[in-house]
C-alpha cells in the first residue's frame, strides 16, 4: 500500500485533493503500467495516463527489477503512485500478474498499459463507454484482431457493436491500452507469468474469450505506440523473433490443435523469408527463430535468453 492508499483508507477523499487521482464510486479503474530501465519514457507514459477525462482511482507501476534509477525517478515526480518492484526481470505477463494482484481490491476495472504508450486523453472514457453497452464484456481494447488457423491477424474486421464511439468484436486483444473486467479476472485468471514476452495477449485474451467473455476493441486506436525494441515483419531485435516462435508453439501444442500448429510454421517461415530478404542480421534471426521452435517444442518456458538491443 503506497503512502497516499494509507492516507485515503485513513482520511477519505480529503486526502485526493491535489491529487490527479480521484474516486468515483461506480467504474473505479486501476491502471498498471509494467516496466523496464525506461525512466524518461516511463515518466512521459504517466503523465497521458494522469490526463485522462475519465477519472482513475489509482496507478500502479510494476518495475521488473530496473536498474536506471526508476523507481526514485517516478517516487520523487508522482509520489501518489504506487509502486510494485519485483526482484528479477519476470516480464510483462508476470508483471501485469504481480500488479492486477496487488490492486484487486475495490476496483472494477484494469486498465493494462506498456510503459512506452502514450494514450490519448479520451482513450479510458470511450473504453468504459463500450464496456458499459455490452453483456458479460471481459475486456475493451484499443486493437486487435481475428485468428485464423491460430495466427493473429490484425486487419481481420468483427462484427460491429453499433454506437458511439464504434466497436468491433474481436478473436484476441493487444494488452497494451485495454481495459479488463475484474469479474472476468476473478474467474478466468491472469496473464501468463511463464511465457516472459510476446503473444501474451493472444493467450490471455482468447482464454477470456472461451469461458464467455466478450472482446471488443474500438475502430480508432486512441494510443501512440513507443514499440521501443519492436517492429514488423518480424523485424526489431532477433531476440523478439525467439520468443514469438517458441511462446506462439507453446500454445498451439497446448491446444492441441494440428490446424494451429500448422499455422505457426506459416507463419515462421513467413518471417523467416523476410529475414532473408529484406532484414539484417539474417542469420542471427533465423537462428533465434530455430531456437526459439526446439525450446517450445521442449516445454521450456521463462526467460530462458536475455534481452537485448
Amino acid at each position: 500500500m503506497s503512502m497516499l492508499d494509507a492516507s485515503i483508507e485513513e482520511h477519505g477523499q480529503e486526502a485526493l485533493k491535489g491529487s490527479p487521482l480521484e474516486s468515483p464510486q461506480h467504474d473505479r479503474v486501476a491502471a498498471i503500467i509494467v516496466t523496464y530501465n525506461r525512466k524518461d519514457t516511463l515518466g512521459a507514459t504517466l503523465g497521458s495516463v494522469l490526463a485522462q477525462t475519465h477519472p482513475i482511482n489509482q496507478v500502479c507501476v510494476v518495475d521488473n527489477a530496473s536498474s536506471d534509477g526508476t523507481e526514485a525517478a517516478v517516487r520523487a515526480e508522482f509520489p501518489y503512485v504506487t509502486f510494485l518492484r519485483l526482484e528479477d526481470n519476470l516480464g510483462v505477463g508476470a508483471g501485469l500478474k504481480a500488479g492486477m494482484e496487488h490492486v484487486m481490491g475495490e476496483h472494477d476495472w484494469f486498465w493494462l498499459l506498456d510503459d512506452d504508450s502514450r494514450p490519448r486523453s479520451a482513450a479510458l472514457e470511450n473504453c468504459l463507454a463500450v464496456a458499459i453497452r455490452v453483456d458479460k464484456c471481459g475486456a475493451v481494447g484499443l486493437a486487435g484482431g481475428t485468428l485464423n488457423w491460430g495466427i493473429p491477424n490484425h486487419s481481420g474486421r468483427g462484427k460491429p457493436i453499433i454506437g458511439k464511439p464504434l466497436a468491433r468484436t474481436r478473436d484476441f486483444l493487444e494488452l497494451d491500452g485495454s481495459v479488463v473486467s475484474k469479474e472476468a479476472a476473478r474467474q478466468v485468471g491472469y496473464p501468463r507469468q511463464d511465457l516472459f514476452m510476446m503473444m501474451e495477449g493472444v493467450e490471455y485474451t482468447r482464454r477470456l474469450a472461451r469461458a464467455g467473455w466478450q472482446l471488443l476493441a474500438i475502430d480508432e486506436d486512441l494510443i501512440d505506440r513507443g514499440h521501443l525494441g519492436s517492429a514488423g515483419s518480424g523485424g526489431g531485435p532477433p531476440w523478439r523473433g525467439y520468443y514469438q516462435s517458441r511462446n506462439h508453439l507453446l500454445i498451439a501444442m497446448e491446444r492441441r490443435s494440428l490446424k494451429e500448429l500448422i499455422g505457426w510454421a506459416i507463419r515462421q517461415l513467413k518471417f523467416m523469408v523476410a529475414a532473408l530478404l529484406i532484414l539484417d542480421r539474417k542469420g542471427e534471426r533465423l537462428r533465434l527463430r530455430l531456437l526459439g521452435a526446439w525450446d517450445g517444442f521442449r516445454g521450456r518456458t521463462g526467460r530462458t535468453i536475455d534481452p537485448w538491443e
